[in-house]
């Protein structure tokens, strides 16, 4: 009798060294450590310049190359262990990145290009959108005998949680935490955050979010990377923040 057995993507993410929880909307459970001379919710808007670059895995290479100038040591995340697992990579970008990001895009073949404006309330958070599919192992065997994988497709949200807030020397501190959406039928939202990452910058300064893609089975590849019907893409995301 054939048995057929779906791997939780819950499970996958515990294997690449991270936790994951909250449901429904719900706030993940776990603190972040606060920074000092961090001002509250105060009402003001804080202008998020969004842009998401993706293009097919061979022609990635020539985007993956800004990242020389990138300052990635800048970063502060919660849990460096988990974080090296997780083949997730920020850090903020110096004046030489805009412009080999630039060339990288005008000489690809096959590539999306996009820059939304995300708008948060200080202190408050915002979703920037990276994808609705995600691809899940599943495993098919027979007896003892016969194993195969297969792979399916689930209608999922893949996303950034975003919660800027105004520091008083007019700096913005940015933390991201990687979400996974609408992933399980009863509407189970994961929040990563066990790999809160914070940075802080000036408006106008940008903000590099990537993966390494070392792995199959690590974060950074099943919140960055798609593959279906011989399509393969990676995304690589900035953001900048502006002040209203």
């Amino acid at each position: 009798m054939r048995k057929t057995a779906l791997l939780a993507f819950c499970c996958f993410l515990l294997l690449s060294g991270c936790t994951a929880a909250g449901r429904r909307g719900g706030t993940a459970s776990g603190t972040t450590t606060d920074l000092p001379g961090i001002s509250g919710p105060i009402g003001s808007n804080i202008m998020i310049v969004v842009r998401k670059v993706t293009t097919s895995r061979e022609e990635y290479l020539a985007v993956e190359s800004a990242w020389r100038y990138v300052d990635e040591n800048i970063a502060v995340v919660k849990r460096p262990g988990d974080f090296a697992g997780s083949g997730l990579r920020v850090g903020i970008a110096d004046r030489n990145f805009q412009a080999r990001l630039d060339i990288a895009v005008r000489n690809a073949k096959s590539l999306e290009d996009s820059t939304v404006f995300v708008v948060a309330t200080n202190g408050a958070s915002a979703y920037i959108d990276i994808g609705e599919e995600i691809s899940i192992p599943r495993f098919m065997y027979f007896g003892r005998w016969y194993t195969a994988v297969e792979y399916d497709f689930r209608k999922a949200g893949r996303s950034l949680k975003t919660t800027p807030r105004k520091l008083p020397s007019g700096a913005v501190d940015i933390e991201l935490v990687p979400v996974f959406s609408r992933f399980m039928k009863d509407g189970l939202k994961i929040e990563l955050t066990e790999l809160s990452t914070r940075v802080t910058v000036n408006p106008g300064e940008m903000i590099v979010i990537g993966g390494s893609d070392t792995s199959s089975e690590d974060v950074a590849t099943a919140l960055f990377s798609y593959s279906k019907e011989k399509k393969a893409t990676r995304t690589i995301i900035t953001v900048m923040p502006r002040m209203e």
